[in-house]
């Protein structure tokens, strides 16, 4: 195999390991700081069903731009996915959508 092939598998071999440890570090922030647990019923304040009882059952990092404190920063966000539930408390088909702020991303050196 040449050189530049050995450099190509090398890089997607880092590349998967990264993504690994980019995935692992994201999950110890919401568990460290989410608010919420999977398995907590909580009222839809996502896109639609807003206002809904929901039931969480997968939670994911994100990250945007929020304003705290009257300046927008750079934050972590946390975004709740699971069933909406029926009038007699148990999941539904619709899946609603949970999102607060974990906090203020600390600022990179330029």
């Amino acid at each position: 195999m040449s050189d530049e092939l050995i450099d190509v598998v090398r890089a997607q071999k880092d590349l998967v390991e990264a993504r690994e440890r980019l995935k692992d570090a994201e999950q110890a922030a919401i568990a460290a700081l989410c608010p919420v647990k999977i398995g907590d019923r909580v009222q839809a304040n996502g896109y639609s069903h807003t206002g809904k009882p929901m039931e969480i059952r997968r939670i994911f990092y994100q990250e945007g731009c929020d304003k705290i404190d009257g300046r927008f920063v750079s934050t972590a966000r946390f975004v709740a996915h699971g069933p909406v539930l029926k009038k007699d408390g148990t999941p539904g088909l619709n899946d609603g959508e949970y999102r607060g702020i974990l906090g203020a991303l600390p600022k990179e050196d330029a």
